[in-house]
Order: C-alpha cells, then sequence, then structure tokens
C-alpha cells in the first residue's frame, strides 16, 4: 500500500513538473511577437533634404515584401535589406529591415503611404506615416562653394569652412551621353579630425554610376589650396555615365565629424597665463556639405546610324562558332564577345536572326569588367545555343553592332562576320506515304479495254476552263512564292518585332532552366532564374532597354498599353518576392512551385494583352 502510495506521488510530482515546463515554454515562445512597422528619425523635414523610412519585421519571415508607392516623395536610394536574429535564454528573436532613402516633392503634408509584408500564414500592414516638410534650409557658402555647420555659436562658421570643407575633383567637365566621368570627393582639413563618418553610397539623378571602393583606414596625405597647406583623404570616388544631354549636376555629399577648437579667456593671474590655465579645448561636431558640380551632357553627333542603342567607348568584338561535326538536332554554341572601355550596361545581347530551319536560346551572359581609372574596362560575352532542325548548307548571315567613340567623335561598327554551316544527318520530320499515294498504288495496273467508246458529252481538254486553270496556276504560284519571300525577309528584318515576337518563346525556354532547379530544390538559382525571365520579357516585350527597366516606367509603359491593374500589381508583386526570397535563408519547395506556376500565368495573361 505504501509503496502505491510512494509510486501515486512521484506520478504526480512529474505530471507537475512537465506541466510547469510546459506553461514556461509557451510563454517564454510568445515573449516575443510578431511586428510589422515603419520608422522614420522625425516627422518634419526641410525641402531638399533627405530622410531614411525603414520598414521593420520582427520575429518572422517575410516572404513577400511590397514597398509603398511614395507619391509624396522621390527615392534617391534603396532598397536596402539588413537582418539581425539573437537567442536570449533560449529565446529566439530576428528582425528583417527594408530601408529606403528618399526627398519630398513638395512643401506641406507629405504622407508615407502603407506597406505590406506577407509571411506564411498572414499578411501584415504598416501604418502611414505623416512627414511636415518645411521651407529649404539656405546654406552658408564660403569661396570653396561648399558649406560647414557647427553647433557652438561663439565660433564663426566662416572660419571652420576655411578649415575643413569637401572639395569634387572631376577628370573632366563636359562629355557625351554615356561617356565615363571620373568623380573623386576630397575631405580638407588643417585641424584634428574625430570621429570622420563617411557617405553612404549616394544616387545621382541624371547618371549611371559605378563605386570605386575607398579605404576607410587611408593614411593623410598632404597638399596646398590657395597658398595653405591642408591635409586630405579621399572619401568616395565614382565613375559616372550622363544618360540625357543638357546640363548635369553632379549631387553634393554630406557627412559628418569632430574638430577641437582651442578658446583663450582673458588671464585672472600671471599664474594662470604661465601654466595655460586660462586655455580650454572644445570638442564641437561639424557638418559638412560638398561643392555642386555641372557637367556639361552634349548630344551624339547628327545623322545617327538606325541601328545606334547608346554603346559609347572604344571596343572590339570577336565572334567564333564552336568547332565540330554539326548535326540536325544536336545544339552547337556562338559566341559574342566585346571587350574594351565605356558604358557595358547599354550593350545588350544583339538579335539573330536565323533561317527558319534553325532554333535560338536566349544567350548566357557573362561580365567581367573593373574600374580602369576613371573608366570601365573588361569584356561582356553572350554564348548562344543554336539547334539545327533540317540538314543541308546554311549562312548564319553578318550583322553589325554601331557604337559612338567619343575620343574621335565618330560611329564605328563591331563586325559580326557570316558562317557558313554544314548540316549533316537526317530530317527531324520523317516522310510518310499519303492515302492518295497508296490509293493510286492500289490501282495503278487497269483492265485494258478492247473496244473504244467515244462519248461526246465530254469536250476536249484544250480550249477548256480546266485548260486555262491549269496554265495560270503555275504563274498564280510563282507569283505567291515571291510575296511571301518578301513577307518572310520583311519579318527578319524587322528587329523589334522580331525581339517582341520571341520574348515568350525565349520566356518559356528560361523557366525551363528554373523548373530544372525547382526540380533539385535549388532555391537561390530558382529565384534568381525566375527574375531574370520576367524582367528580361518585360525588356523585350515593351522594347525597354536595360538601363532604362525601373518599376515606375514598366508601370506606365504597360498601363499605356491598357493592362489590367490586377495583372500589373500580380507582376510586380512577384519580382519584388522574388528579390526578397534571394535574401531568405530557407524557402518551402512547394512555394518555389507556387511562384513557379504563378510567373507562367503572368506571363500567359501578358502574352494575351500584348497581342
Amino acid at each position: 500500500m505504501k509503496r502505491a502510495f510512494l509510486t501515486f506521488m512521484f506520478s504526480l510530482k512529474s505530471t507537475i513538473f512537465i506541466g510547469l515546463f510546459f506553461v514556461l515554454y509557451c510563454c517564454s515562445s510568445t515573449v516575443y511577437a510578431q511586428k510589422f512597422y515603419a520608422q522614420v528619425a522625425g516627422t518634419s523635414i526641410p525641402m531638399g533634404q533627405t530622410m531614411e523610412v525603414a520598414f521593420v519585421a520582427e520575429n518572422t519571415t517575410i516572404r513577400g515584401f511590397n514597398p509603398p508607392a511614395f507619391k509624396d516623395f522621390q527615392v534617391v536610394g534603396g532598397p536596402n535589406q539588413s537582418s539581425s536574429t539573437t537567442f536570449i535564454n533560449g529565446a529566439r528573436s530576428s528582425i528583417v529591415s527594408f530601408s529606403y532613402f528618399i526627398t519630398p516633392k513638395h512643401e506641406g503634408l507629405c504622407v508615407i503611404e502603407a506597406a505590406s509584408a506577407k509571411t506564411d500564414n498572414s499578411v501584415f500592414n504598416s501604418a502611414q506615416i505623416k512627414i511636415t516638410v518645411t521651407k529649404a534650409a539656405v546654406p552658408i557658402k564660403n569661396k570653396n562653394s561648399n558649406t560647414a555647420e557647427n553647433a557652438d555659436p561663439n565660433i564663426s562658421t566662416e572660419d571652420i569652412s576655411n578649415s575643413v570643407f569637401i572639395k569634387v575633383i572631376t577628370n573632366k567637365s563636359e562629355a557625351f551621353i554615356g561617356e565615363p566621368i571620373g568623380a573623386t570627393f576630397r575631405l580638407y582639413t588643417d585641424r584634428q579630425l574625430y570621429n570622420v563618418q563617411f557617405p553612404k553610397a549616394a544616387a545621382f539623378n541624371g547618371f549611371w554610376k559605378n563605386d570605386i571602393p575607398v579605404d576607410q583606414n587611408q593614411a593623410w596625405n598632404y597638399e596646398n589650396v590657395n597658398g595653405k597647406r591642408y591635409a586630405y583623404i579621399d572619401v568616395q570616388k565614382v565613375v559616372l555615365f550622363p544618360q540625357k544631354a543638357g546640363k548635369a549636376e553632379i549631387t553634393p555629399i554630406g557627412m559628418e565629424a569632430v574638430i577641437q577648437q582651442q578658446t583663450r579667456r582673458k588671464a585672472r593671474s600671471f599664474y594662470e597665463e604661465l601654466f595655460g590655465a586660462n586655455v580650454s579645448v572644445n570638442e564641437i561636431p561639424i557638418k559638412l556639405k560638398s561643392n555642386a558640380i555641372s557637367i556639361k551632357v552634349k548630344d551624339f553627333p547628327s545623322k545617327q546610324p538606325l541601328d545606334f542603342n547608346g554603346i559609347v567607348g572604344a571596343f572590339t568584338l570577336e565572334a567564333s562558332l564552336e568547332k565540330k561535326p554539326l548535326k540536325v538536332d544536336e545544339p552547337f554554341r556562338l559566341q559574342i564577345k566585346i571587350k574594351g572601355n565605356g558604358n557595358f550596361q547599354a550593350i545588350e545581347a544583339p538579335i539573330l536572326v536565323l533561317p527558319e530551319e534553325f532554333e535560338v536560346y536566349d544567350p548566357e551572359t557573362k561580365e567581367n569588367t573593373s574600374l580602369n581609372g576613371s573608366s570601365v574596362g573588361g569584356t561582356k560575352s553572350f554564348d548562344y545555343l543554336i539547334v539545327a532542325k533540317e540538314p543541308g548548307n546554311y549562312e548564319l548571315p553578318a550583322m553589325n553592332i554601331v557604337c559612338f567613340n567619343p575620343a574621335t567623335q565618330q560611329y564605328y561598327k563591331l563586325p559580326v562576320s557570316s558562317f557558313r554551316l554544314n548540316i549533316m544527318g537526317d530530317s527531324s520530320v520523317k516522310s510518310s506515304t499519303s492515302p492518295t499515294q497508296m490509293a493510286t498504288k492500289k490501282n495503278d495496273i487497269q483492265p485494258i479495254v478492247t473496244v473504244a467508246k467515244l462519248d461526246k458529252k465530254h469536250p476536249l481538254l484544250f480550249g477548256s476552263g480546266a485548260y486555262f486553270s491549269l496554265m495560270i496556276s503555275p504563274i498564280l504560284l510563282f507569283i505567291a512564292l515571291l510575296m511571301a519571300k518578301k513577307r518572310k525577309d520583311a519579318i527578319n528584318g524587322d528587329f523589334i518585332g522580331n525581339r517582341q515576337r520571341k520574348a515568350s518563346k525565349v520566356a518559356v525556354s528560361r523557366l525551363s532552366v528554373a523548373y530544372k532547379h525547382l526540380q533539385k530544390n535549388e532555391s537561390i538559382p530558382f529565384f534568381n532564374e525566375v527574375n531574370k525571365t520576367i524582367l528580361e520579357y518585360l525588356s523585350h516585350k515593351l522594347l525597354i532597354a536595360s538601363a532604362d527597366m525601373t518599376t515606375e516606367f514598366c508601370r506606365e509603359r504597360l498601363s499605356t498599353l491598357n493592362i489590367d491593374n490586377a495583372i500589373i500589381d500580380r507582376c510586380f508583386s512577384l519580382i519584388n518576392q522574388t528579390e526578397v526570397a534571394l535574401y531568405s535563408p530557407s524557402v518551402e519547395n512547394d512555394e518555389l512551385k507556387t511562384i513557379y506556376q504563378e510567373s507562367l500565368e503572368i506571363i500567359s495573361l501578358l502574352e494575351e494583352k500584348l497581342k
């Protein structure tokens, strides 16, 4: 009896312990609730200033993020994504944020609309934020055309501006569209600086840019400016490519630092003067802003070639065909490699116009470039996969890529020579005997008629309607073949039309590659392939250059073509979802299938509307 009682007590204690453990576990797991919100540093900003807005998700996995429209603001930077994970007493908390740098479009009340984030189980929406935009602050300019602000009213702003300033150095003051411009932002000082905060990468309106890495631990150098010796370091370097003709301004950058300022009061005694007790050192935080630089951007010379697409620089071209016996239904490769210096971002894959017996797939693009002084140099290659469907002797037609050299101010062509192909093997379409031919063979031996019977009811062929029909039919057939050939030549010469017509075919071909990654559960290559497929489809279908592929521009172009807003929203929601998913730690295979199916449906809907 006693033993049974002890067993019962032990069981009761175990049950109570497990229950308490379960309650504590549940409590600890609910300490960190799921949140999604927007945050800014303040709700008031002067006109012309830039502010940062961050959309933060706590303790949840983001599967899709839709930013606000920013109707009252202009986005000058972002999105920038960051994430962090912490463990406190065994409990896990995580934070993912998407931040943008924005500047207001007008004074008064501006609103940052709500953003939405999709998780596995629900959709979160942030609250809208109201920002009061005041009049622009009037900066105090000095002879260096840059500004400096300090927090000590006893010290002249002009004195600090003469001691610490940022100067923009460019290698040229005028350039053609697409011609590279090297810009260096250099910090000069004749005082000791502390806590120098290097500027973040800024957006340069009217330019396409390449950032040159800057060593934040670089040693100070020395230079005489206007007869005065200064120490200097380079705080930012960029290579800029102007995008349109006219006057373009290099956006000033701002940064912060701390200087030491000695102040001397009147000595109250001889000993204070002797030991320097009347001298104090103050640390003064300052804000610096670089001077504005205007660049004269020249338009291209007149009489532009029709097939000129804005490629600027000094380039050479190599075209090579894979050397092996070429057979029907066996793929072979054609490579076009461009190397030199210039605006590589404007170089797009040339559109091959091949005989109808060939099938060409979307090329694989490889770019290997580096910053070479004040320009960008390297190579960019396009590998085409081609399949022949019929045997015979063919010729891949020659083509040219038109470029502009700013040094000579002349257009020039990069020729791609023609290739002669000898395709061996049997036709991929097997011949078969028609039912009519079978019937003719079955009755090709007829019995001999011994008695001829003339019938006057059947007139002679000569002079009849059938006779004239047979005489005219070869002429009509020749005219029809001639018109078909002209139509085919017109289609082959229509580069823009070919690009639009092949857009869906290229997209489906690329999605087949994405499907292979899906089967292998390779999430990052899958999302990368789907993202590139949708963007390239829009680029080819809407005839938008890669350098102009922005969300606003694509939305506007689709709207002008009367595409439903629901389809447009689905398309760009998928693009955002794939971009965010590239940085997600893990994705379930079911979600990959859902995204794959969604991409097929979107391309099908757009193809139906854009016919």
